[in-house]
């Protein structure tokens, strides 16, 4: 988990392909938390799966070079 300026995230990191069962236990803390949002660090052919599951995927990339505040 993350807060600041940009907001409150719960953060997970995947490596490869997954499924969405993979992320359950990320969408069952959103769902107990809902101030949080939730966030995939994945390679960025994965980003599309993330947001299909209703999660804000970011490429790790990315997310060492900017973090968070972009979204």
């Amino acid at each position: 988990m993350v807060e600041g300026t940009w907001g409150k995230w719960v953060m997970e990191v995947k490596t490869g392909g997954y499924a969405r069962h993979d992320l359950a236990g990320l969408l069952e803390f959103i769902r107990r938390f809902p101030e949080y949002r939730p966030l995939l660090v994945c390679d960025e052919p994965h980003i599309a799966a993330a947001r299909a599951t209703g999660v804000e995927g970011i490429s790790w990339q990315q997310f060492l070079w900017s973090g968070v505040e972009e979204l």
